[in-house]
């Protein structure tokens, strides 16, 4: 049961991080390329002066932080509970 539960968090660790790089990039890339949607798609939501790309980059920006904060929660979580019978956060199991 154990090994499972470790198992669950590896993986949910992995997503998070892989997630997390993706918002990142999202970010850097809505930042930087202000006029990517026009360009990947064709569709021009903003009239072609790129606002709509910069508003973006707030929420990419936002879920990259979350997502990295629950990474490293994870991370956390998955350490500590191997080591003794106190789990992350000082609940005893």
């Amino acid at each position: 049961m154990a090994n499972l539960s470790k198992k669950r968090l590896a993986r949910r660790g992995r997503l998070q991080v892989a997630l997390t790089i993706a918002f990142a990039v999202l970010t850097v890339v809505a930042t930087a390329v202000p006029m990517w949607i026009e360009r990947v798609s064709g569709f021009s939501p903003d009239g072609g002066n790129g606002e709509l790309e910069l508003l973006l980059a707030v929420p990419f920006g936002l879920g990259s932080v979350v997502l990295g904060v629950l990474a490293w929660r994870t991370r956390r979580r998955s350490t500590s509970e191997g080591r003794s019978g106190v789990a992350a956060g000082g609940w005893v199991r």
